[in-house]
C-alpha cells in the first residue's frame, strides 16, 4: 500500500507526496517528513 499526503499551498496546484517523498512544508521549518514517517508516527498512538 502507498501511503500518500496532499500538500495545499495558497495560490498554487496541490501536490501529491507519496511515500518516501519529502513533504511540502512552510520555508520557515526545518523539518524533513516524508509521508510514511507520518503514518509512522500516527500508528504509534
Amino acid at each position: 500500500m502507498i501511503l500518500s499526503i496532499l500538500c495545499l499551498k495558497p495560490q498554487q496546484q496541490p501536490v501529491l507526496c507519496e511515500g518516501e517523498q519529502t513533504l511540502i512544508i512552510l520555508p520557515d521549518l526545518t523539518l524533513n517528513l516524508t509521508a510514511n514517517q507520518v503514518f509512522n508516527w500516527l500508528k504509534m498512538g
